[in-house]
C-alpha cells in the first residue's frame, strides 16, 4: 500500500472541489430560472424536467460502469441516438407507441 496515492489512504475522493463547482453552478442556474422564468418551478414543470432526463440518467448509469472500468464506450450514445431516429420514424409513418400516440 505504499505506492497508494494520498487521497486515497487519506480516505478523500479526488474531485471533491470540481463536484462543489458543478453543484453550486446547476443550483445558481435554477435559481436563476426561478427568479426569471415565472411557473419554473411549478409541479408541472418539474415533472417534465424529471420525465425528459429520464433517459440521459439511465444512459449515464450505464456510462458510469465503463468509466469506472477506465475504458471508453462511444457506442451508448450511437444506440441512444439510432433508438430515438427509430422511434421518429415510426411514430412519423403512424405506427403508435406507449408513450407516443398516432398522429391525427
Amino acid at each position: 500500500m505504499a505506492n497508494a496515492p494520498t487521497a486515497i489512504r487519506r480516505g478523500r475522493r479526488k474531485g471533491g472541489l470540481r463536484e462543489y463547482i458543478v453543484m453550486g453552478v446547476t443550483l445558481a442556474v435554477v435559481l436563476l430560472f426561478s427568479a426569471s422564468v415565472q411557473g419554473f418551478t411549478a409541479v408541472g414543470n418539474l415533472q417534465v424536467i424529471a420525465s425528459n432526463s429520464t433517459a440521459l440518467s439511465i444512459l449515464s448509469c450505464g456510462m458510469r460502469v465503463v468509466i469506472i472500468s477506465r475504458a471508453l464506450d462511444l457506442s451508448v450514445v450511437a444506440i441512444m441516438v439510432a433508438g430515438a431516429a427509430a422511434f421518429a420514424t415510426l411514430s412519423n409513418a403512424g405506427c403508435s407507441g406507449p408513450s407516443a400516440p398516432a398522429p391525427r
